[in-house]
């Protein structure tokens, strides 16, 4: 069976609104796009080409899978965050734009007196999944090095995959570790730490969209009770490794700022400020380790 791009693309957007897709023509032209390796403005040029039957079979299983509500994200194999171009697979979560607001808080930090005149800027990245917030941070500022933690070893193969494609083997090192616990790093290691930990309460795991509870990693977003318990853990094992002074940045999840600031007020933290991301949500919260 032959169909021509045009026709190919109709059927696609057919199928997925009437599964209940939502934007079903931006899904059937990534998808499209990615069958033939182009760019999606190039389908509208070449609409009058036929598809041959290996690409008609793959732009239809790709449909049928997204209509069983698997991300777009995960068929593409990729994402984008921050403007760079991230490989993903089921192994990480995938980047979404809120967590660029705990990049952009981070790098505010780094380009404040006196860590912007730092020869060596250390940060650690709890949790980092596929690597895109250590990655994004190596770029940006050259005097940043980033350790970067994960308990999964297949996150860490995808981190290390990511890390190698843009070039930033020599700022960014990968560790295996636990981030619940005390990661056993000397005390006054790190100038800053972030994070964007599970913050979703177990009660809430059941009503996550099927696209995000079916697909992508329990681990990565089950926080445990009101989504605090790896926030609480954070906070309370990074005075271990945090230098004086030094900051700590998490994402968390709408209405939790109230619970977590208690958190940190319990902690060795004070300074506390949170940014908002475009829904005017707080998004992050960043503290300050407190000084003897």
């Amino acid at each position: 069976m032959t169909q021509t791009l045009h026709d190919s693309l109709k059927w696609g957007i057919s199928f997925l609104k009437e599964k209940g897709i939502d934007n079903p023509r931006l899904d059937s032209e990534i998808l499209l796009a990615r069958v033939l390796c182009f760019e999606r403005q190039r389908l509208l040029l070449e609409e009058k080409r036929l598809l041959d039957e290996k690409e008609w079979k793959q732009f239809h299983s790709l449909i049928q899978r997204r209509a069983g509500r698997e991300p777009v994200s995960y068929l593409t194999g990729e994402k984008e965050f921050w403007s760079l171009n991230f490989k993903i697979n089921r192994d990480v979560l995938i980047p979404r734009p809120e967590t660029e607001f705990l990049v952009e808080g981070a790098l505010e930090i780094a380009d404040d007196a006196p860590l912007k005149k730092k020869e060596r800027l250390k940060v650690l990245d709890l949790g980092t999944g596929c690597g895109n917030i250590a990655v994004t941070l190596a770029k940006e500022r050259k005097n940043i090095v980033v350790y970067a933690v994960d308990q999964s070893e297949e996150a860490l193969k995808v981190a290390d995959g990511n890390i190698k494609m843009h070039s930033a083997e020599n700022r960014v090192v990968l560790l295996k570790g636990d981030f619940s616990k005390n990661l056993g790093f000397k005390a006054d290691s790190f100038d800053m730490i972030v994070s964007n930990p599970p913050y979703v309460a177990i009660d809430d795991m059941d009503y996550l969209a099927p696209e995000v509870r079916d697909f992508e990693p329990a681990h990565s977003l089950n926080g445990g009770t009101k989504g605090l318990e790896l926030i609480r853990n954070i906070v309370f094992n990074s005075p271990c490794y945090l230098k004086t002074g030094g900051f700590l940045l998490l994402e968390i999840g709408k209405g939790q700022k109230d619970s977590v600031l208690r958190i940190l007020k319990q902690g060795s933290f004070d300074h506390i400020r949170t940014k908002n991301d475009l829904a005017g949500i707080e998004r992050v919260i960043i503290a300050q380790r407190a000084r003897p």
